[in-house]
């Protein structure tokens, strides 16, 4: 299919994009949905208080060719991406949600691949797209296949992580059924969401082209290039919301053995970021806690050693 392909009412997607202070990657974000060959019925972008002109040049933008994909921009004070994506939520009315971050990038099928799969498989949550990760700091890339996540999104976020909104269309029931985004969790929002979508029904793969997740820093606009890098103890963030979720979902869907070995490496990881940091005292903590999970873990009892001797071990 070529072209700008008009939606029928049972299968309309909308599109919710939250961004702060990225003025000019926005703008690319948007071209791409432009490009989208099955047309959204609306674009919601929520401004989250940006103290540049990102607004500003969003509204100069849509004037000359926001009207083709029914783009609207609304303007909040800063409350974080959570906030911002359930704001955008409210202000849809299409069966179907797409999320994206302002700084990632659709090929051009991604929404009639989407939308296809799930209007033959009306049991289906959510379908989900490859991803390639493009870090724009030394030039690597990373593609990855999204099939085993779709056939366990549960797992696949545990010992992965839950990068995948961007590369996602949601039924906007089951978004509302799970709660929306919690806006208390400021690091792994979406983590907690799609864990608890993924227990209402099916998720589906997207075979194709991936979706472009970049990585990047923006000096000068007073934020990372990843949110989560705006805390200096995002890991230890994440293993305590990993662990909470783990509480949440109980040992009829998180087996045992998966927890302990999936909560001792993220609470690994931390200690060894809280380390790099200087944060010794926390380090120690971290490791501690690794090592109840998993007492057998040499890389745990490894790391807390290393605390407790405060030098580095060779």
């Amino acid at each position: 299919m070529s072209g700008r392909a008009m939606t029928s009412p049972e299968l309309a997607v909308s599109v919710v994009i939250p961004v702060w202070n990225r003025a000019a990657l926005v703008l690319r974000c948007l071209e791409g949905i432009r490009a989208q060959t099955r047309a959204p019925r609306s674009v919601v972008v929520v401004d989250d208080g940006s103290t540049d002109d990102t607004a500003d040049r969003i509204e100069a933008w849509m004037r000359e060719q926001g009207a083709a994909i029914g783009a609207v921009l609304l303007r909040r004070p800063h409350a974080g991406a959570a906030a911002a994506r359930n704001a955008g939520l409210a202000h849809t009315d299409a069966p179907l949600v797409a999320f994206l971050d302002s700084d990632d990038c659709w090929p051009p099928d991604f929404l009639e691949r989407a939308v296809t799969a799930l209007s033959h498989q009306p049991t289906a949550v959510a379908a989900s797209a490859d991803r390639l990760r493009q870090d724009l700091r030394d030039g690597r890339s990373k593609h990855d296949n999204l099939a085993a996540f779709a056939g366990d999104p549960i797992r696949w976020m545990f010992i992965r992580d839950a990068g995948v909104g961007s590369s996602t269309v949601f039924r906007a029931d089951a978004v509302r059924a799970a709660g929306l985004y919690p806006e208390q969790v400021a690091t792994g929002h979406d983590c907690v969401l799609f864990c608890r979508v993924a227990l209402l029904g099916p998720w589906l793969h997207c075979p194709g082209e991936p979706v472009t997740f970049l990585r990047h820093h923006s000096p000068g606009s007073g934020q990372a290039g990843h949110l989560c890098e705006r805390y200096p103890d995002h890991t230890m963030r994440w293993a305590r919301m990993y662990e909470g979720l783990a509480a949440e979902l109980g040992p009829a869907r998180l087996p045992a053995a998966l927890r302990r070995r999936s909560l001792e490496t993220w609470w690994r990881r931390a200690g060894a970021a809280m380390r790099r940091i200087e944060r010794t005292h926390d380090a120690r903590g971290c490791y501690a806690r690794a090592v109840r999970l998993c007492p057998w873990s040499r890389k745990a009892w490894r790391g807390l050693l290393g605390t407790l001797l405060a030098r580095p071990l060779p």
